[in-house]
C-alpha cells in the first residue's frame, strides 16, 4: 500500500508513450492548419464576420465561402474589432500576406 503506482516503470512507459503520441498529433494538426491557410485564395468584400468563441479566430465569409483567419486578424492591440463587414480583403495562394482595404479606402497590409 505504501508504493505509488505512478512510479512503476511500466506505467511510466505507457504515460510517456501516450504523451508522445498526443504531442506528434498536435504538431501534425498545426502543420495541416498552416497549409490550409496557405491554400486560401480570396479577393472581395467581407459579407459577414463572426468570431470563434474557443480560439478567438475570425471567420469571414467572402462570396459565399467561409475562411478562418488566425487570431492576429481578429482583434487589434486595444481589443477593438479589426475586420468589419464591407471591408475588402485580398489573399493570394501560397502567401501569408493579407491586404485589408477599409470602406474609407485606407489600406492595411499584414
Amino acid at each position: 500500500m505504501g508504493e505509488y503506482f505512478i512510479y512503476r516503470p511500466d506505467v511510466q512507459k505507457r504515460v510517456m508513450l501516450g504523451g508522445l503520441i498526443v504531442f506528434i498529433v498536435a504538431i501534425g494538426f498545426g502543420i495541416r492548419r498552416h497549409y490550409v491557410y496557405l491554400a486560401y485564395n480570396f479577393n472581395g468584400r467581407v459579407d459577414s464576420i463572426r468570431y470563434d468563441s474557443d480560439k478567438g479566430d475570425a471567420i469571414i465569409i467572402i462570396n459565399r465561402k467561409e475562411y478562418i483567419l488566425d487570431d492576429a486578424w481578429s482583434y487589434s492591440l486595444n481589443n477593438k474589432i479589426f475586420i468589419n463587414k464591407g471591408d475588402s480583403i485580398i489573399k493570394f495562394k501560397d502567401s501569408t500576406k493579407v491586404k485589408l482595404i477599409r470602406k474609407n479606402g485606407i489600406t492595411i497590409i499584414q
